[in-house]
């Protein structure tokens, strides 16, 4: 099962380096995104590296920004585009899909080498939500899932963390869109939140092994990632902002799963795990 696993991830890499290859060659070269010029030739631009991004035997190369935003959503995620993700627990997509998300996450992750252009903001972000588990993972855990030592789950994401934010932020600057990313991220971020156990929020485990600790970690990663990704492509920081997505959306979500629990907020344990996840949250910058 692992050697299909990697032999999976070693196709869809060798898929993604060439269609890199020929999104640049399309293109002209990273140095085509950094020309000026009139918001005609933008437009061809866009269009030009967005057709490039879709497999060519599901489109004809041709038309608008909107048309090629939903023929790149139905080839990342199989699906008419805009249909919303039936649930969070969609299982794993062909490995064909997941390597056009592979390539379009890489290729807009850098808004000075490519800026996601605003007419397919909406469709990248609704793709997304069909590689939440996988997003969180890559969010929450500190390892490089680009190397082939590490496999998301259930669909082998080869992406690094900062292509990840990056690509996140960019989606931000179209805060409708950036929060459909968000509510499905934060959606994980709580039932993470609620595996904690009243014996993890009260009492330090005698063994080596400190799970709540762990969930503080990964949680504050997370929610601080994305929080970071608003503040950087998105809205400046305001209390609005910082009350939607920032340190106290999560706060609240910690503080509800001790009052259920009848956690005493305000003991050492519970300081402690709140103290690991803000601390974690504000790695973000």
């Amino acid at each position: 099962m692992k050697n299909s696993r990697n032999h999976n991830r070693t196709t869809r890499r060798l898929f993604v380096i060439i269609s890199a290859v020929s999104a640049l060659a399309v293109a002209g070269g990273i140095s085509f995104f950094l020309l000026g010029g009139d918001g005609e030739e933008t437009k061809d631009r866009e269009e030009k590296l967005c057709w490039s991004l879709v497999p060519a035997e599901s489109h004809n190369s041709t038309g608008s920004l909107k048309d090629c935003g939903d023929a790149l959503e139905v080839a990342m995620t199989g699906s008419p585009a805009g249909q919303k993700k039936p649930d969070d627990n969609v299982g794993m997509l062909d490995s064909e899909h997941a390597a056009v998300t592979e390539n379009v996450v890489k290729t807009y992750a850098d808004p000075k080498v490519a800026a996601i252009p605003g007419e397919i903001r909406g469709n990248l972000a609704n793709a997304l939500t069909y590689y939440s588990s996988d997003i969180h993972e890559i969010l929450s855990i500190q390892v490089d899932f680009s190397s082939p030592e590490f496999s998301t789950k259930p669909n082998d994401l080869d992406i690094e963390r900062s292509d990840v934010s990056g690509f996140i932020a960019a989606i931000a600057r179209d805060s409708e869109a950036f929060d459909v990313v968000y509510d499905a991220q934060m959606r994980h971020v709580a039932h993470e939140v609620n595996t904690l156990t009243r014996a993890e929020l009260t009492r330090k485990p005698s063994g080596n092994t400190d799970r709540a600790r762990g969930v503080a970690r990964a949680v504050g990663a997370s929610a601080g990632t994305l929080y970071g990704a608003r503040i950087t492509g998105g809205d400046k920081e305001t209390d609005a902002i910082s009350s939607r997505y920032g340190w106290p959306h999560l706060e609240k979500l910690l503080q509800a799963r001790c009052n259920q629990l009848d956690a005493p907020k305000d003991s050492e344990r519970v300081q402690e795990i709140y103290s690991l996840a803000r601390s974690s949250f504000n790695d973000w910058d």
